[in-house]
């Protein structure tokens, strides 16, 4: 499966805010996430449709971020999917935050309609190094102040560092805009009567002499 490529922040001097060991022409930082567990439900009657946002951070800056999609209804969401974080240094870190996707719109007491948000549910760091580059998934636990579905069983997650082949760069797209229905219907028009429902314009039409009282001019074609 091949890796998505990221986001960069707004601002672009922080894609350069990295350290000297950081080498430009280095092949791209590829995260997968694997799988969640036991994840903290927030919703009141079913489980959290959970969904994941991952921060390169170079010296306490995030860089680069990269979104997974929402797995609704999951107490363990699985995903399975990889996505580029950009040229890492040795120093970097990785911070990956999940979050309860609520698109719904509740009313609250006051009887005024007001948008909810995505609620936090945890979220893991790990630096670079950490992740072993033979691909080998490692498990981690989240910081959360939200109960487990078995507290027996904390939530946690699966991440592994994706080889530099898997990825895929983005597929450029070729938008064309297409007039001509446009100028179709803008010629048909030029020869409608709006008074007369024919086709001939309205420029052509000859004014009449006024009937016997009556004093607005007819029209005819």
């Amino acid at each position: 499966m091949g890796c998505a490529g990221s986001k960069k922040t707004a601002d672009p001097s922080l894609q350069y805010a990295v350290t000297s060991d950081l080498v430009i022409e280095h092949d791209p930082f590829l995260l997968r996430i694997v799988s969640a567990h036991n994840m903290p439900s927030l919703d009141l009657l079913s489980a959290s449709d959970v969904y994941a946002v991952a921060s390169l951070m170079e010296g306490g800056v995030a860089v680069t971020s990269a979104r997974w999609p929402v797995k609704p209804d999951a107490v363990n969401p699985y995903w399975d999917s990889c996505r580029s974080l950009g040229p890492a240094s040795s120093s970097a870190r990785v911070k990956i935050s999940f979050f309860d996707h609520d698109s719904s719109v509740p009313f609250d007491f006051t009887h005024k309609r007001t948008a909810s948000s995505p609620d936090f549910i945890g979220d893991i760091e790990v630096g670079v190094e950490d992740l072993p580059e033979s691909g080998e998934p490692v498990e981690l636990l989240l910081r959360t102040k939200h109960k487990a579905r078995d507290p027996a069983r904390p939530a946690r997650c699966v991440i592994s560092r994706a080889p530099p082949e898997a990825y895929t760069a983005p597929k450029k797209k070729t938008v064309y805009l297409i007039r001509h229905g446009e100028s179709v219907w803008n010629e048909v028009r030029a020869d409608h009567d709006p008074i007369s429902n024919a086709t001939t314009p309205v420029s052509n039409a000859k004014p009449a002499l006024p009937g016997p009282g009556e004093n607005k001019p007819q029209y005819s074609l």
